[in-house]
């Protein structure tokens, strides 16, 4: 039997310090869509403020200042026109004269309109003077420009602008301008324009129909707000915030394990937390097929020992038991045992059996089993939480039950406890079909074993059989010659050398009587293993020796060997049973052949050291039909994988050898950090080569 080899349930992530870079960068990463959002929602509040400012907002707030602010434009006095108007016909008067674009009978008027040097002055300065003075009223004009022909020749402006927006008149955005003017005739040209005196304006104060405008707005901005906000909560909630934690979820995973999301709300958790479990049970289910699969037996405690930290650990539940019942009475089960084995005297699963078998229970349980279901039943324990149970299939006797208990404490809410139910049922059903591939496995195992000792009693008998019968010969040699006179043939040198030659090969054949016991006798290292550092040519080299003494068969066997070769540590004993079932293969594989093409039958064997990859590489060639399928036609690469298969056979008519090739896999790559492969050669037969890296330690078999 070899013993099963389940990989250890993964250790929790070190909560040791990490660099402060490291976990920054981590941070950041983990954080990057939550500040994305964050980002762009501030963008948007922003941008939504701003537009409602600049596009609705100012544009009732011009109407207003149009139609009903009383100083727009402003109330100036009419000796203030008076003077702008003298200084804009001034300059007219002045371009024309220069232009000399002044008609004879016309010339006097224009003459007249020009000022002259000192009025010019004085008039400019009392432009200036009023100018600076209306600046100083509580109208909200900034700047006071005077145009003509588009070019600004006074140009006055307030120096605190800002003091008249707040935020009872102004929205977001606290630089509001609007434009107004005042238009002045050209007297040398009647109907047509001088000059300009243009007004800008900013908010007024205390101005009641810009605050009521205002305070309409606010209220609009404020309800916007309140919209991208209630729209970014919505987002943030139903998309950013689950996707942020499945994706942490994903990064705090563990090798073999993922990490549920507790109490999810959205459908993406929901999903995610689904796809996280049929994960997790397709893992644990190819984790224990394959566990299965390569050794020899899984026993039921191996499997739950396995099971139970991974139950209780990756799907949140409390315990986890196999436990094995016995009817007291029609309607009364006891506990007599449980998987695993609890540590100190199990109290704690008896008061749990005590409080979840009760008469209804046992009811339920009598019914499963005379009906053959395997339906997961739900207990409710009072208020400490909820039982699941199922029966376990292949129930030895009536008299016993076996039954798995999922239990999960404390109260949940529906939500919870559907999903901790159907991921219960879940569980069963996975367990359940494990034990039944389990028991399927157990029948085969056990089927070929008995095949492996009808084939193994067979062998050795044919071998010790060929070793006792030459060495019968030999004797009935020996003893012919000394039945004869004793003088006579001491005095003979042929006699002699003819009893020297019995007596050795006597020897030999005892020698190998010896060696081929040994090598049967490795079944016991099966259990325990014992590993000595040894060198592969040699080991190969006895290996070879030991099958010709074994072979009826007129195949040739050829050994090349490198003899560069390190020594590794290895289980000599059990590379040898190995090794000579392969050989034993190949020869069978000869034996197919027809007579003609096995007297140019040939084994051959090699082995390489590649240096580069620093691994030994024995390959076995032999000049058979090849890897065929049981129907003869030549094996694709899919069906020669097969072969390692436990209870897959390519012969018929119960003829299999030795160990299986599932069997001398085993040793070879879970006694031994190896590889073995087979592939079919293009020029006819099969090869088998087992690569062997050199300097891993060998993997430990409890």
């Amino acid at each position: 039997m070899i013993p099963l080899s389940l990989s250890p349930l993964p250790s929790r992530r070190s909560s040791g310090p990490r660099p402060l870079r490291a976990r920054g960068l981590k941070h950041f990463r983990n954080n990057a869509l939550l500040i994305v959002s964050a980002l762009i929602y501030l963008l948007v509040v922003a941008g939504l403020s701003v537009l409602i400012d600049t596009q609705f907002y100012r544009g009732a707030k011009r109407v207003i200042m149009r139609d009903e602010y009383p100083d727009y434009p402003p109330r100036i006095s009419t000796a203030f026109k008076t003077e702008v108007s003298r200084i804009f016909n001034d300059l007219e008067a002045r371009d024309l004269l220069a232009e000399e674009k002044v008609s004879p009978e016309h010339r006097s008027e224009i003459e007249a309109l020009v000022l002259a040097d000192e009025d010019r002055d004085r008039i400019r300065a009392s432009i200036n003077e009023q100018i600076a003075d209306l600046l100083r009223t509580d109208v909200p004009i900034i700047t006071v420009s005077l145009l003509y022909r588009q070019r600004e020749i006074v140009h006055a402006e307030r120096e605190e602008a800002t003091d008249f927006n707040t935020i009872r008149n102004s929205l977001i955005l606290q630089n509001y301008r609007i434009d107004a003017g005042i238009s002045f005739d050209s007297e040398a040209y009647p109907n047509q324009v001088a000059g300009v005196m243009a007004f800008r304006y900013t908010t007024p104060n205390a101005f009641a129909p810009i605050e009521a405008l205002t305070r309409k707005y606010w209220l609009y901005t404020l309800a916007n707000w309140f919209l991208v906000s209630l729209a970014y909560f919505l987002i943030l909630r139903f998309t950013v915030l689950p996707i942020r934690k499945v994706s942490e979820a994903i990064d705090a995973a563990e090798p073999g394990a993922r990490r549920f999301i507790a109490r999810p709300h959205t459908r993406l958790e929901h999903l995610y937390n689904r796809m996280a479990r049929d994960a997790m049970l397709t893992d644990l289910n190819s984790r224990l097929t394959n566990s299965g699969q390569r050794s020899l037996r899984l026993s039921l405690a191996d499997l739950f020992s396995y099971l139970q930290p991974r139950v209780t650990q990756w799907f949140g539940f409390d315990r986890f038991f196999l436990m094995e019942m016995s009817w007291q009475g029609k309607d009364l089960l006891r506990l007599e045992s449980t998987l695993p084995e609890e540590d100190g005297d199990g109290e704690s699963a008896r008061e749990l059996a005590a409080e979840v078998f009760d008469e209804g229970t046992a009811r339920n349980l009598r019914t499963a089993l005379e009906s053959g279901s395997m339906r997961m039943q739900t207990r409710r324990i009072n208020d400490r939480g909820y039982a699941f149970l199922s029966l376990l299939p292949g129930q030895e006797t009536p008299e016993r039950l076996r039954v798995l208990v999922l239990y999960k404490q404390g109260h949940l809410g529906s939500e919870a406890w559907a999903w901790q139910e159907t991921t219960a049922e879940r569980l069963h059903q996975q367990i359940i079909r494990l034990v039944e591939h389990q028991n399927v496995q157990s029948r085969e195992l056990f089927r070929e074993k008995s095949e492996a000792n009808i084939s193994l009693s067979r062998n050795l008998g044919h071998d010790l059989t060929n070793i006792i019968a030459t060495n019968k010969l030999e004797l009935m040699t020996i003893g012919q010659i000394l039945r004869g006179d004793a003088g006579d043939w001491a005095q003979s040198p042929q006699k002699i050398q003819v009893v020297e030659r019995a007596m050795r090969r006597v020897l030999d054949n005892t020698r190998s009587l010896q060696e081929i016991v040994n090598l049967y006798r490795a079944y016991e290292y099966l259990r325990s293993p014992r590993y000595e550092e040894a060198d592969l040519n040699r080991l190969v080299g006895e290996v070879i020796d030991i099958f010709r003494l074994s072979m009826s068969s007129a195949a040739e066997i050829a050994f090349e060997s490198d003899g560069d070769l390190p020594t590794c540590p290895l289980e000599p004993r059990l590379l040898k049973l190995a090794f000579f079932n392969i050989l034993s293969n190949a020869l069978d594989a000869i034996r197919r052949l027809s007579p003609e093409d096995q007297t140019e039958a040939r084994i051959s064997v090699q082995t390489l050291w590649d240096r580069d990859k620093k691994r030994i590489l024995v390959r076995f060639f032999d000049t058979g039909p090849g890897i065929r399928t049981p129907e003869g036609r030549r094996a694709t690469r899919e069906e020669i994988n097969r072969v390692f298969d436990l209870g897959y056979t390519t012969k018929d008519g119960g003829q299999g050898e030795g160990l299986g090739l599932n069997w001398v896999k085993t040793i070879l790559t879970e006694f031994h950090p190896g590889e073995l492969c087979a592939r079919n050669r293009s020029e006819g037969g099969a090869v088998f080569e087992f690569v062997l890296p050199v300097g891993e330690p060998v993997k430990p078999t409890e």
